[in-house]
């Protein structure tokens, strides 16, 4: 029979939401890094000049996250008890014998049913991928920057990545 913790519960319902968007966000960062693999492809075959970078620069995606987000949990809680019990008895009196058995089971069940509900509205501001390489001081200006970004990109990736692998921290 399996058990759970009512605590856990609570907390996997109050927390799942948040612990989603952040790995949303990974997974956008993870995104950014291809398509800076790809335009760094593309100038190396096209020659890309300033303007044409800059325009590209401009197309890429923007993470924006936005939700509304309503989790519910049903859960059915029973359990059954039984008491049983019984008596022998029997008397021998040369060749003639008697004798009796009573016995008894009591059987009680209970089930309830506990229903949890929580909505969430969640939000972030909107960023660009060169926004979001500013704020770490890396520039994305010209098509000499390209490098720069996509390894600041990969590494950060990979160490997120590294990170999302540990085993959690038990308090």
């Amino acid at each position: 029979m399996a058990t759970t913790d009512m605590k856990e519960v609570f907390t996997m319902l109050f927390t799942a939401p948040a612990e989603a968007s952040v790995e949303a966000e990974r997974k956008y960062r993870r995104i950014w890094k291809e398509w800076l693999g790809d335009l760094s492809r593309m100038h190396e075959a096209f020659a890309m000049d300033a303007q044409q970078f800059s325009d590209h620069i401009d197309i890429a995606p923007v993470l924006s996250f936005e939700a509304a987000i309503e989790v519910g949990i049903t859960m059915r809680i029973a359990s059954v008890r039984e008491m049983s019990g019984g008596i022998e008895a029997g008397l021998r009196l040369s060749v003639f014998e008697a004798s009796g058995r009573f016995g008894f089971v009591n059987r009680t069940s209970t089930e309830s049913v506990m229903q949890a509900r929580a909505q969430y509205q969640m939000a972030n501001r909107e960023i660009t991928l060169r926004d979001y390489l500013g704020s770490f001081g890396v520039p994305l200006a010209e098509p000499d920057d390209i490098e720069g970004a996509l390894d600041f990109m990969t590494k950060e990736v990979e160490a997120l990545d590294s990170n999302a692998q540990a085993p959690a921290p038990t308090s």
